[in-house]
């Protein structure tokens, strides 16, 4: 395999691990941005899902579910306990609990799953090539 092809590969994978990292940032941001903020409490419980009530700033009480690992662990929930909520304002039906665990969650999958998969990536292209290169 030519230089410049191995290091074009390396830039190929570096730039589907960059996409992932840059992905999740977004992913992050839309999720946070333009929406507003309100106390709900946790009315109901299954062992994965939540139902939260909140109540918007126009007034408008609003239910919606949450699941596990969305940012809320439901299993650690009894019904009554405060949620942050976040909602967009047009749309209050489409709220999202609301933690910091969320946002680190998406984050920290972007930046741990980006370079993951672009080394297996690389890899796998390598041994592609040697493959290739030895028949």
């Amino acid at each position: 395999m030519s230089r410049a092809r191995e290091w074009g590969e390396v830039a190929g994978t570096a730039l589907v691990s960059l996409a992932l990292i840059l992905g999740a940032v977004l992913a992050g941001y839309t999720l946070f941005r333009d929406r507003a903020h309100a106390e709900g409490s946790v009315i109901r419980r299954t062992m994965f899902h939540c139902v939260v009530e909140f109540r918007t700033a126009s007034g408008q009480t609003v239910r919606f579910e949450s699941s596990s690992g969305k940012g809320f662990d439901c299993r650690d929930a009894e019904v009554g306990d405060p949620v942050a909520v976040r909602y967009d304002p047009a749309h209050p039906a489409k709220a999202t609990t609301s933690t910091a665990s969320a946002l680190w969650g998406l984050l920290v999958f972007g930046t741990i799953a980006g370079p993951l998969l672009g080394a297996v990536s690389w890899s796998l292209t390598r041994s592609t090539a040697r493959t290739a290169h030895t028949t």
